[in-house]
């Protein structure tokens, strides 16, 4: 297990963008917990070398597989090599741990690039519940509603995300 203020030395050198150097501190620890694992999983992710990302955070699920962190990128990595099955799973997974509004509104969004528009709608009506202005989940059900042709619908969820579009009596303009 290691020290917090080696952890805390991690997201200073993380923070400064000094992933390198973090990633040697983090090769020197002999005895590696999940946080190490999470740590050089996610530096890895920063880099964007998602093999050894995946890698090392699949060793941190394996040690603590109810960790939110954890879950969450591995659902950001599983997304990004187009695996939107596996990213919901681990997504709901972190989400059963911790309810989150932006993860709520990443599984809707995954559920709208599967086309399973109903599942979609119901996490953007739970996000809504706690913000009903939530930018990125308007957009999202903004896109479901054009995709099934209900424009109206379409443009008060646009609208409601961007506050671009004015509605007249018959019409709508764009702002």
């Amino acid at each position: 297990m290691i020290a917090n203020n080696l952890i805390n030395e991690f997201l200073e050198l993380i923070k400064n963008n000094k992933f390198e150097d973090s990633l040697k501190k983090l090769e020197k620890i002999e005895n590696k917990d999940s946080k190490v694992y999470f740590l050089t999983g996610s530096v890895y992710l920063s880099l964007n070398k998602i093999e050894l990302a995946e890698k090392n955070l699949l060793m941190a699920y394996k040690l603590n597989n109810k960790n939110f962190s954890i879950l969450h990128n591995l659902g950001v990595i599983n997304k990004t090599k187009g695996n939107l099955e596996t990213a919901k799973d681990y997504f709901v997974e972190a989400l059963e741990i911790q309810e989150n509004l932006e993860l709520l509104s990443e599984i809707a969004n995954i559920y709208k690039e599967l086309n399973n528009y109903e599942i979609a709608e119901k996490y953007c009506q739970m996000v809504f519940k706690k913000d009903k202005s939530h930018q990125k989940t308007n957009l999202i059900l903004s896109e479901i509603y054009f995709k099934n042709n209900e424009i109206h619908k379409a443009l008060i969820y646009k609208h409601k995300a961007t506050g671009l579009i004015r509605f007249l009596e018959k019409d709508f303009e764009i702002i």
